[in-house]
């Protein structure tokens, strides 16, 4: 795939001593360089460099290889994707990117989108991103999150990043095409953002392949992202991954909005990623089989989350059984500790697929279905049910033990058969056709 030439210059520009140290602290030990592993957990060094061999291994876990197979461990990369990090990282132009003229588009898109994500950050910290930070003081969002996530300011001006992007060398034309700028009915160009928190998205290698916005006040639309461009596609990205990969917990949290994540990755859920405002596709859940396999579905308690539940749950037991091996989903009520007690239920009790009021809002037929392809998911990744539900009748086919609450007391513990028969079940909610509180 890469010229031989090629690859012996981009090992030659990556020392693996360089390279190593971004990730380890080593220190000099009987003429080579040692330090604590980091693919797994230990006090005492065994992470061992060579650096006149150009190599690295432990002799804990046996991890080991060249500067690439380092860089495909450490930052969980396919060959192809770690030879272009460390391209990057050396600046050195790839080969085979060298002679496509869309490949050459797509990497001036990408210096463009990082020259913008830079502009935003400054402009937080200066007087113009002085309303953005009043909303994420509003928000309860630290300054520390706002850095980890590159958060920036787009002002209220109609060509605040045009003008600082053109000054920079770039075309009107080569804005538009990147999804930062608009042309309108007169043929007057101007900044697609304005007057929004900007959070760069940024993949897996790092490079910033588009925005997502939030308006700071009520006006619409609340959430604005770029356009489909050649660098950017929703269908392809999860937000925050780039930060979510290198999670020491065994399971990936998706979200909905970017703002979750973010919430959440302040709670200390390091994890958590979101899905750009669509349904989980087909390639997403093909990027995350490589990062986990156990996925936690957090969506919104509102229509929208639910429907994205069910189709999230369609999809992985349709097309990817074989690659997440164990799937948990939950609604998100309203309330940000409320989120959190829930995220923290299904992220660390394994086995557990949590429902909050999955059918709140649908009909019978669609109430139906969806505990159709519940009990589906249950029984293809053998997982245990948590339901919380007001209707008693939906969660007597799906639960094998049930806890019954009236008024938030339990009342009684069982078996479907033995919650049926059990008298105060029956006169606090079966025999009159009362909804129960909790089940």
């Amino acid at each position: 795939m890469f010229d031989q030439r090629f690859l012996d210059e981009l090992i030659a520009r990556n020392d693996i001593v360089d390279v190593v140290s971004n990730y380890v602290s080593l220190q000099p030990r009987g003429g080579s360089l040692w330090g604590c592993c980091p693919f797994h957990s230990e006090k005492t060094p065994s992470f061992h460099v060579l650096p006149d061999k150009q190599l690295c291994y432990c002799f804990g876990c046996k991890k080991g290889g060249g500067v690439i197979n380092f860089v495909m461990d450490i930052e969980n990369l396919s060959y192809p994707d770690a030879v272009r990090f460390l391209a990057k990282r050396a600046n050195i132009p790839v080969p085979e990117e060298a002679s496509d003229g869309t490949e050459k588009l797509r990497r001036r898109m990408l210096e463009l989108n990082r020259d913008a994500a830079r502009w935003y950050y400054q402009t937080l910290q200066a007087p113009e991103g002085q309303a953005v930070r009043d909303y994420l003081d509003r928000r309860q969002i630290h300054r520390r999150i706002a850095v980890r996530f590159g958060m920036g300011a787009a002002p209220d001006s109609w060509d605040a990043l045009l003008t600082a992007m053109t000054a920079r060398g770039y075309s009107k034309d080569e804005l538009i095409r990147a999804g930062l700028a608009v042309s309108g009915k007169n043929g007057h160009i101007y900044d697609k953002f304005r007057n929004r928190l900007i959070l760069p998205v940024i993949d897996v290698r790092g490079d910033v392949v588009g925005f997502g916005s939030r308006v700071l006040d009520k006006s619409e639309p609340k959430y604005m992202n770029t356009p489909e461009t050649l660098t950017y596609s929703k269908r392809r990205v999860l937000y925050g991954l780039n930060l979510a990969k290198k999670t020491k917990r065994p399971n990936i949290i998706l979200c909905e909005g970017n703002l979750d994540v973010v919430t959440l990755h302040q709670a200390g859920f390091d994890n958590a990623v979101a899905s750009m405002g669509t349904a989980l596709t087909v390639e997403q859940t093909r990027l995350l089989s490589r990062y986990t396999k156990e996925l936690v579905l957090c969506y919104d308690n509102d229509n929208a989350g639910q429907l994205a539940t069910q189709r999230a749950l369609e999809l992985l037991s349709l097309f990817h059984m074989e690659d997440l091996a164990n799937v948990k989903a939950g609604s998100l009520p309203y309330g940000a500790q409320r989120r959190l007690e829930i995220v923290r239920a299904l992220a660390t009790k394994p086995g557990i697929m949590l429902l909050d009021e999955p059918a709140a809002g649908m009909n019978p037929s669609e109430t139906a279905e969806l505990m159709q392809n519940i009990k589906k998911i249950r029984d293809t990744f053998h997982l245990a049910i948590l339901l919380i539900e007001h209707d008693m009748n939906l969660v007597m086919g799906i639960c094998e033990g049930i806890a019954v609450l009236n008024y938030g007391k339990i009342i009684a513990k069982g078996t479907p058969d033995e919650i049926k028969s059990n008298p105060l079940v029956i006169e606090a909610y079966l025999g009159r056709g009362k909804e129960a509180k909790n089940a």
